[in-house]
């Protein structure tokens, strides 16, 4: 494997785990808005659930790129894996932020600021090792979409040089393939 080859599934999945990670900070913000004030809105429940599906969508996606440029399945299983613990990241970094703001969940003054702390690492990680997981299946999934795309282009290419007629080749000692008398 070339070395463009071997970051393809890095580039591709830190390119594209950022943006997982912003659709997870949308989802989250877009659900916390829908069940804002006790009743649900079902424009923003909507909205998160859309953002939640690109948010899938963006990991399969690391791994069908991925699989494209290189023709292999394995880093496109690699750049969604990417992918989705950089969303994870994002979706677990505000999860327990914006649970921390419903009135259920607020802690009287001079709470241990340490185990919150510790609580939303914890929640952090397991999120991101979630995401990490899914990621690996919908960029498997992606891959294997690749990979055949990845042969249909090579496969295009190479039918299209065998096509392309030959010019005649000419006798030595003449110029236009006729003999001279």
């Amino acid at each position: 494997m070339s070395v463009s080859n071997e970051r393809t599934p890095v580039r591709y999945g830190l390119i594209i785990g950022a943006a997982c990670a912003l659709c997870g900070l949308g989802c989250v913000l877009l659900s916390s808005i829908a069940e804002g004030g006790g009743s649900v809105d079902r424009g923003w429940s909507l909205a998160a659930c859309i953002v939640f599906l690109i948010f899938l969508w963006l990991m399969g996606e690391a791994g069908y790129i991925s699989a494209r440029q290189t023709g292999r399945t394995e880093p496109g299983i690699i750049a969604g894996a990417i992918a989705g613990l950089l969303g994870g990241i994002g979706l677990g970094l505000i999860t327990p932020l914006m649970a921390r703001q419903a009135p259920l969940f607020q802690h009287p003054r001079g709470s241990d600021v340490f185990g919150d702390v510790v609580a939303i690492l914890i929640v952090t990680v397991l999120i991101a090792l979630m995401g990490a997981g899914t990621g690996v299946v919908l960029g498997a999934l992606g891959a294997s979409i690749g990979k055949s795309r990845y042969r249909a282009a090579e496969a295009s290419t190479s039918s299209e040089q065998q096509s392309q007629p030959r010019p005649p080749a000419y006798p030595s000692g003449t110029t236009d393939g006729r003999d001279s008398e």
